[in-house]
């Protein structure tokens, strides 16, 4: 084992994270410890135990702010991208409103109540006729053309280039609004969480729209997104995709998959175990922090080895 393992920064990060949170955890500390547990140890098992939106925000706001402190971020050049999240409701319970389903799947409860064989082959879902009873805030969507459709959130992240760290991520419907609409709120609110001036935004071609160009003008941001063939939107032309600015915008945008690869398959972030867009915002905070503490902590020890 090495004289100084990576999990021992990681701690030293989490310990600052835990002071700053202070305030919002002195409720959850107790005075007096319980017959098998003693006050020390109650207040770490209670912090694991609040699953809100309003804690994991702060976890995230406070970590990303411990990275900006050391100098790991940038606060102009920005990629914005979006995933999809599975929700947890399985496809089973998206059924119609008026109940048709319903009776089909009583008429088969009979071989397995728990799991019944129903065969919607052949039938359209849709997210309006067809709300989910497990999770109604899930929806059926997919994240690209040939791709199965999924009941799922949508998770647009804003990702700093300096060193590839998530700084704001949203976990929202991905139907309406639209993924390039959504994507200018993160911006936005981390322009006002940690005064940045952010110059540039990449993205893919997914945000080669007019919507976005024009937000992005707006607030003073160069628009750096992959261009469609034959298709002209006002605000991005030669004068943009023509500068070195924009070719380095392009490639490292593409450190986005590496966040998400990592949340998905580390995090567990594939497919939410909650309900709600609530409860799967507070899950994405918790997995986004610990990625951008992972990553800050080895690029510490990187740079100290030299």
């Amino acid at each position: 084992m090495p004289a100084d393992p990576p999990l021992r920064g990681i701690k030293a990060r989490v310990a600052q994270v835990r002071v700053r949170l202070s305030l919002w955890f002195d409720e959850l500390s107790a005075h007096e410890g319980r017959p098998s547990i003693p006050p020390g140890q109650l207040p770490k098992g209670r912090i694991l135990r609040a699953l809100s939106a309003d804690v994991a925000k702060l976890f995230f706001v406070e970590g990303y702010d411990l990275s900006r402190q050391a100098g790991w971020t940038s606060d102009q050049p920005f990629t914005a991208e979006g995933t999809r999240v599975e929700a947890w409701a399985r496809r089973k319970r998206f059924v119609r409103k008026d109940g048709t389903d319903r009776h089909k799947i009583a008429s088969v409860q009979d071989d397995d109540p728990g799991h019944p064989t129903v065969n919607f082959h052949g039938e359209q879902r849709r997210n309006a006729p067809h709300p989910s009873t497990t999770d109604p805030e899930g929806v059926l969507g997919r994240k690209a053309q040939g791709q199965a459709s999924k009941l799922c959130f949508g998770t647009p992240v804003l990702v700093e280039h300096r060193h590839g760290l998530c700084a704001a991520i949203t976990v929202h419907n991905p139907i309406a609004p639209a993924e390039p609409t959504v994507a200018l709120a993160p911006e936005d609110e981390h322009r006002e969480l940690h005064a940045a001036r952010l110059t540039t935004l990449g993205g893919d071609r997914a945000y080669h729209q007019q919507k976005f160009a024009a937000g992005c003008r707006e607030r003073g941001v160069a628009p750096h997104v992959a261009g469609k063939a034959r298709v002209q939107v006002s605000g991005l032309d030669g004068r943009t995709t023509g500068r070195a600015g924009y070719r380095t915008s392009q490639r490292i945008r593409k450190r986005v998959e590496e966040i998400f690869g990592w949340m998905k398959t580390v995090g567990g972030l594939r497919r939410s175990r909650h309900r709600g867009v609530e409860r799967t915002q507070a899950r994405a905070c918790f997995v986004a922090g610990t990625d951008h503490l992972l990553r800050s902590t080895n690029r510490g020890l990187s740079w100290q080895a030299g």
